[in-house]
């Protein structure tokens, strides 16, 4: 039994001298950390065996120029591993200490860890950086660090410089009963989406990786993830790491789909006026206008009429409204005429020295209107075929064969006018000139 102890000793020590090996021969930022605490008797002592390398430069402020805290938190990061090859977990301080003699004034020295505060070194305790990590057995955490130096930095402190190191101090963890690893709860909330995401247990301080599980929601596109149940913008996406230290909940951020709505342009109608996404105004046109409309809102559009039109729906008083859905909205706008005008029609044959009025009726300005004349008529025993027709007042009417008829049409009635349909004797059946 004690043999085997001091095999186990023997591995443990080994462990520790291969990482600080490993640490002088490998990177330029010197990484150290403590020996483990003892265990509690009655667990069984694991291997802790804890690796740190570096994948950037030194950290050095040697012949640099201060700048601002905007420019400082874009600069080059330092960036450092550290990994737990061992079979416990690992709960640790992460401290930035200076090795330089003649060295800037810590006031003088800002800093950022990951995407935390921008810090002063002399804000500092005990020169902790990151504090309270657990990194559990086998798992790995990428830490970076900004350096630079503040824009209140004054003329004396010319000529001096700043070398430091990254020194990580802890000991070994054990989940039990009586010594927890304290751990809280990441949430998702799809605001509206069709699908549930299960929560998730994060350790305290840890690094976690977002669900790569990406919601669903009609008329919406999925942008991310924020913290604001009302977010427009997203700070996380799918696949993102989070660090957490509190119950956290997080919510999907949607951006409504748009969607085409046309509106044409009708019979008497002058102008348009609409008003969409939300607007707190109208806008006009006066053509037919396709518009972007977002998912879920609500148009409003009305129409002016031309001179001599009325609307009889979609005014300014009483003006038209629809909610976007998932496809385009085509709406026309038409208005009905004010004026009205008398067309009559008359018959002329060449027996008679007056005509006889067949049809009179009323038409509204800018409409049509259609009669319908016999191509052949008998007036006396003789025989008549349809010659001609005229209008008065400009109206210019079209004439077609149907049948036995002829249809006599005026397209747009401007005017009221009266029309003579001119008949012409036929002999034995063929028709005269």
């Amino acid at each position: 039994m004690k043999n085997k102890n001091i095999i186990k000793i023997s591995i443990i020590i080994f462990s520790i001298l291969l990482v600080l090996v490993a640490l002088i021969t490998t990177t330029q930022a010197y990484f150290n950390r403590d020996n483990y605490a003892n265990n509690p008797t009655e667990y069984q002592t694991g291997l802790l065996s804890i690796e740190a390398a570096s994948k950037s430069n030194s950290i050095s402020l040697s012949n640099t120029l201060p700048m601002s805290d905007t420019d400082g938190e874009k600069s080059t990061p330092y960036v450092f591993t550290i990994r737990n090859n061992g079979t416990v977990d690992y709960k640790f301080n992460v401290k930035l200490l200076s090795t330089s003699d003649n060295t800037f004034s810590p006031e003088y020295i800002k800093l950022i860890v990951d995407n935390e505060e921008v810090k002063t070194l002399s804000a500092l305790t005990d020169s902790i950086i990151k504090k309270d990590l657990v990194l559990p057995a086998g798992e790995t955490v990428d830490l970076t660090l900004r350096v630079w130096l503040s824009l209140t930095t004054p003329n004396t402190q010319i000529g001096k410089t700043f070398n430091s190191k990254i020194v990580i101090d802890g000991q070994s963890v054990y989940t039990s009963t009586n010594q927890d690893v304290p751990t809280y709860k990441l949430e998702y909330n799809t605001n509206g989406g069709a699908e549930t995401i299960a929560s998730e247990k994060v350790t305290v301080g840890n690094k976690f990786t977002i669900s790569n599980t990406k919601p669903t929601k009609a008329g919406y596109t999925f942008k991310g993830w924020s913290t604001s149940d009302s977010a427009t913008t997203a700070s996380y996406q799918p696949g993102d790491t989070i660090t957490i230290e509190k119950n956290t909940k997080l919510y999907a951020v949607w951006e409504a789909i748009v969607y085409n709505l046309t509106l044409t342009k009708g019979t008497g109608v002058a102008t348009i006026y609409y008003k969409i996404n939300g607007a707190s105004s109208y806008l006009t046109t006066a053509s037919t206008k396709t518009l972007s409309v977002k998912y879920g809102t609500t148009y409003y559009y009305y129409g002016v009429p031309s001179t001599g039109y009325t609307m009889t729906s979609c005014t300014a008083t009483n003006p038209c409204s629809g909610t976007m859905g998932t496809s385009a909205v085509s709406k026309t706008l038409s208005a009905t005429s004010s004026s009205t005008f008398t067309v009559t029609v008359y018959k002329k044959l060449p027996s008679s020295l007056s005509s006889t009025k067949l049809q009179s009726a009323t038409v509204a300005s800018n409409d049509s209107f259609t009669y319908s004349v016999a191509n052949r008529v008998t007036s006396l025993k003789k025989s008549y075929i349809y010659s001609s027709i005229s209008c008065t007042n400009g109206q210019t009417p079209t004439v077609t064969l149907s049948g036995t008829n002829r249809i006599i049409k005026i397209s747009k009635v401007t005017a009221s006018t009266d029309c003579t349909v001119t008949y012409k004797a036929t002999t034995g059946g063929a028709v005269t000139s």
